[in-house]
């Protein structure tokens, strides 16, 4: 997975790595730009559809796929 930013940048080791299960209230404050997730990621090639995120509100039940 890739961040868009002029270039392309991996975003392993970053605040942006969201590739495993995490919190996000627990990153706000080191995310690039200090305004939260509002980012584009590039994910891959162009093809068919697949499933590649699913966001979670653990104390509301609601979730985004």
């Amino acid at each position: 997975m890739f961040m868009i930013v002029g270039t392309l940048e991996p975003v392993e080791g970053t605040a942006m790595d969201l590739r495993t299960p995490t919190l996000l209230g627990d990153r706000l404050d080191t995310v690039p730009g200090g305004f939260g997730f509002d980012h584009n990621f590039c994910l891959g090639r162009s093809g068919a559809w697949k499933h590649v995120a699913r966001l979670e509100c653990i104390y509301l039940y609601l979730s985004l796929q």
